[in-house]
């Protein structure tokens, strides 16, 4: 196997066991290329039209165990997305095994988040819930004060270790750039 074989092999492997660019995670949309909304609309996603032009919603449902069910036929913010992670184990920064490391952590902390979420909800709902709406009885204080901590605690693993230095932090609503990866 030749170098030019393993970066691919080993960013497909750390792609595969991570998958947070997909689920909402780290954002809350991806912008398309206005020639890419019927394909988008075509495999089922939920397109949109905002400020910033066509996008289509995250979580991505056709993400399943972590990979791309339509891989081959993924739109651009898709094709040409690289988070930080990835970037450092393809400047050889960090090996596999470093990288691979990180998305444990960053799995178990978005696990911590989800199971106090409320059935159904999303990240990019909770991120939405908890930083523009208020609460009025205890126990929902609580409840928020519990996801606030636990998206807190992910959203600075994240900034540190897969969040590119021009998008915006966990707590901000951020989508993909379709030209070069980067947020809105």
């Amino acid at each position: 196997m030749t170098a030019d074989q393993i970066l691919p092999e080993r960013a497909s492997q750390l792609c595969m066991a991570c998958g947070l660019c997909c689920n909402g995670a780290l954002h809350d949309a991806a912008a398309l290329l206005p020639q890419e909304a019927a394909l988008a609309l075509g495999l089922g996603m939920k397109v949109t039209q905002s400020e910033k032009g066509v996008q289509f919603e995250l979580p991505c449902h056709l993400l399943k165990d972590r990979c791309c069910t339509v891989y081959a036929d993924r739109p651009s913010p898709c094709r040409n997305y690289r988070c930080r992670l990835l970037q450092s184990l393809d400047a050889g920064e960090r090996s596999l095994e470093q990288c691979l490391d990180k998305v444990s952590n960053a799995q178990s902390l978005l696990g911590d988040l989800v199971d106090i979420l409320p059935k159904g909800m999303t990240i990019p709902e909770a991120r939405a819930s908890v930083a523009f709406r208020p609460v009025e009885d205890d126990a929902g204080r609580i409840g928020k004060a519990k996801i606030k901590l636990r998206a807190f605690a992910l959203s600075v693993y994240l900034e540190k270790y897969f969040r590119n230095d021009y998008e915006n932090s966990f707590l901000q609503s951020t989508s993909i750039n379709e030209n070069n990866g980067s947020s809105l």
